[in-house]
């Protein structure tokens, strides 16, 4: 019900006309993500472009409503995947590229503190909706081994196994939280975020086992 909630909110503030003298950007720029406690994991890069509305509210305090779209994911590296078999068989090592493609609806809190005429910081909190739209997961094969003991199955560790099923299952509607700092030169605006997206599961394209919760930063620029 609260995702509901901010949603509301947040397009409330985008397309509400009586905030004429209110700012108004475009922005883009490029994601780094990375996955919590995944062995052999490496940040991944993605973008991030959008719409953005700022609002005064009393002296130096704003609220904001963003409208973007953003991907983010991980490389998981060195990955092994196999059959489960009762016959001598061979697995191979994978690297999985993971990437989703989310639109993202920020409502953020800000304050304004001016350093000169024409510099000010911005400090910014705020809940983000996050809704998982496309998936840009890719796996390279890298090499395989031979599992000669099949039998002896509790010595033989499976981190993936291929399995039929929607991308995200039960991960569509969720949100999470985002912090960042602005800095602001005339009208343009140059701001670092971080986004705390604290769903735990993963599913990519036909893959399972994938359970790890994601963190990203962002690097953007308001125009």
């Amino acid at each position: 019900m609260k995702e509901l909630y901010y949603l509301f909110l947040s397009l409330l503030l985008l397309l509400n006309p009586s905030f004429s003298k209110n700012k108004f950007y475009f922005f883009a720029g490029s994601t780094i993500s990375y996955f919590l406690n995944a062995e052999n994991s490496k940040p991944q890069i993605g973008i991030s472009f959008g719409i953005c509305k700022s609002f005064h509210i009393y002296k130096n305090y704003y609220i904001t409503g963003e409208l973007s779209y953003s991907t983010r994911g991980a490389i998981l590296e060195n990955r092994t995947i196999a059959p489960y078999t009762v016959e001598p068989t061979e697995a191979y090592y994978w690297d999985i590229h993971g990437m989703i493609g989310f639109l993202e609806i920020p409502v953020e809190f800000q304050y304004e503190y001016s350093i000169s005429n024409n510099i000010k910081v911005i400090p910014f909190a705020g809940p983000t909706i996050l809704i998982p739209m496309h998936d840009f997961t890719k796996l390279d094969k890298r090499n395989f081994f031979e599992i000669y003991y099949p039998d002896q199955t509790d010595n033989l560790k499976y981190d993936l196994s291929f399995e039929e099923g929607p991308t995200l299952r039960g991960n569509v509607f969720k949100m999470g939280l985002m912090i960042g700092l602005g800095i602001n030169y005339k009208k343009m605006v140059l701001a670092v975020k971080y986004l705390l997206d604290r769903r735990p599961v993963y599913y990519f394209d036909k893959l399972s086992e994938i359970r790890h919760r994601i963190n990203s930063f962002y690097i953007l620029f308001y125009f």
